[in-house]
């Protein structure tokens, strides 16, 4: 039967940027990163990056692993594998509509020398 994977250099490298890491305490971030490469998709799980409110300087992925945390992740998993319909692209070529006509709004030299 063969070995299931570990990812143990993914996990490692998503730890290093999510948070920096404290004595003694790899251990336990460890433990919340195992539970998410569980829940999610290793290849998503290499990719994806903090939120812009994140703090790098943060104690914990604990919020990762919470309720919310994986509500976020989810949704920048369907981000991630969303795929675009061939129907919902349009072609420039086809025009639609009427052409507006739009006149320029004068600009002020051009309103004081008038």
């Amino acid at each position: 039967m063969p070995k299931k994977k570990t990812y143990s250099k993914e996990r490692k490298e998503f730890i290093k940027r999510f948070i920096t890491v404290k004595n003694g305490d790899y251990s336990r971030q460890m433990k919340y990163t195992k539970i998410l490469f569980e829940k999610f998709d290793p290849d998503f799980l290499s990719k994806v990056r903090p939120p812009h409110w994140w703090k790098k300087d943060a104690d914990s992925l604990y919020w990762l692993a919470s309720e919310k945390g994986i509500e976020w992740l989810k949704y920048k998993q369907g981000e991630f594998f969303f795929k675009v319909d061939e129907e919902m692209i349009v072609e420039h070529s086809q025009k639609y509509g009427e052409d507006g006509v739009f006149h320029k709004k004068k600009s002020l030299r051009e309103f004081l020398s008038s």
